[in-house]
C-alpha cells in the first residue's frame, strides 16, 4: 500500500501473510490539519489492513492519539487528524502482543485469521473441504459398498468439488457482496444436497441416503455439519 502525508507519498509497504510491519513517518504541517491517505495502489483488492495507528505531536507534548485495535480494514480514503504531528503505523501488529503476531500452529497464518488455529493442515475453508473430498474418494476410508450405487459417490463428490470451487472463489473475492452470494450458494448444496444424503442414521431419512453404512455416515456426516457451521459464520 502507499502512505501519503500531506499529499505526497513517503513510503510503499508490502508484507507477506502473517508478516509485521510497524513503520514511524515524521512531517511537517503548516495549516495545522495532518491530511493522511492510505493506498492499495493497485493490489489484489480495493483494503488496506491495520492493527494500529498513533499520531502524536512531534514535541514532548502528545496531542492525539487515534487507535486501530483488533484487525481493521479501510478502503482508501483520507484520515484527518488535527493538531498531530508524527505518524507510527503498525501494517499486520503493533508489538509483540498484538493478535496479528500469534500463530499457534505455525502454518504462516496468524491466528485471528485462522479458522483452525491449533491445526497447521488447515487454515481456511476451502482447506475443510478439500480434506473431506480426498478422505471420501478414498477407499480405504468411504468404501464403494458403503454407497447405495455407484454413481452415487460421484456425484457426490461432483457436488463437493463444486463447493470447493464456489469457496475457492469466495475467499479470493474483491467484492465482499458476490462472496457472500458464494457462500451462500456453496451453504445450499452442502445443506440441501449433501447433508441430507448422509444423515439416515444421524435422525434424517434413510430412503433418501446415498450412503447407506452407519460407520461411513459417522465419519462424513459430523464434518458436513462442521463445514455448513463455518460456512454460515461467513455469513454473520
Amino acid at each position: 500500500m502507499g502512505v501519503f502525508l500531506e499529499g505526497a507519498q513517503v513510503d510503499m509497504v508490502s508484507t507477506n501473510p502473517g508478516e509485521v510491519v510497524s513503520n514511524t513517518y515524521t512531517v511537517t504541517v503548516n495549516d495545522g490539519v495532518l491530511d493522511l491517505s492510505l493506498d492499495d495502489l493497485g493490489g489484489s483488492n480495493k483494503w488496506v489492513m491495520l492493527i494500529a495507528l498513533e499520531v502524536v505531536e512531534s514535541g514532548a507534548a502528545i496531542t492525539s492519539t487515534k487507535s486501530l485495535s483488533d484487525s481493521s480494514l479501510t478502503e482508501s480514503s483520507p484520515i484527518i487528524v488535527y493538531n498531530s504531528y508524527q505518524l507510527t503505523s503498525s501494517g499486520l501488529a503493533s508489538n509483540a502482543h498484538d493478535v496479528a503476531n500469534i500463530d499457534t500452529d505455525g502454518d504462516g497464518v496468524a491466528d485471528h485469521t485462522d479458522l483452525f488455529p491449533d491445526d497447521a493442515d488447515f487454515a481456511r475453508i476451502s482447506d475443510f473441504t478439500n480434506f473431506i473430498i480426498n478422505y471420501v474418494v478414498d477407499d480405504n476410508v468411504i468404501f464403494d459398498e458403503d454407497w447405495k450405487e455407484l454413481q452415487n459417490e460421484a456425484d457426490f463428490v461432483a457436488k463437493l468439488e463444486t463447493v470447493l470451487e464456489l469457496v475457492i472463489s469466495a475467499e479470493q473475492a474483491e467484492d465482499q457482496e458476490w462472496a457472500i452470494l458464494l457462500y451462500e450458494e456453496a451453504l445450499r448444496i452442502v445443506d440441501d444436497e449433501l447433508t441430507l444424503r448422509t444423515n439416515g442414521f444421524h435422525g434424517g431419512s434413510l430412503a433418501n441416503d446415498w450412503l447407506v453404512v452407519q460407520e461411513a455416515q459417522d465419519i462424513i456426516h459430523p464434518d458436513l455439519l462442521s463445514l455448513s457451521e463455518y460456512l454460515s459464520l461467513t455469513l454473520e
